[in-house]
């Protein structure tokens, strides 16, 4: 995949994460969230789920987001933790 085009939202100060829709895959992280560190370089995403970054509770919940996301209850969220 080209993340090239996604080198706009290096310019945001909000924390951007790209995900495989379809198994939660993290493919690309903004600049933003990589100095909230989630993680140092989002060229070694690959194949790493976003549940891997995160603590037991956390992954709980945001696994609660996606499945519902997927189901067609399209959501916004803002990290608070």
């Amino acid at each position: 995949m080209n993340f090239s085009s996604f080198e706009a939202f290096d310019n945001l100060n909000t924390e951007v994460i790209i995900l495989d829709g379809d198994n939660s895959n993290l493919l690309w992280m903004n600049e933003a969230a990589k100095a909230a560190h989630w993680t140092d370089d989002s060229s070694k995403l690959g194949g790493k789920k976003i549940s891997s970054l995160l603590n037991k509770e956390t992954k709980y919940q945001i696994d609660q987001i996606l499945q519902k996301n997927k189901k067609g209850f399209w959501i916004s969220y803002k990290k608070r933790f």
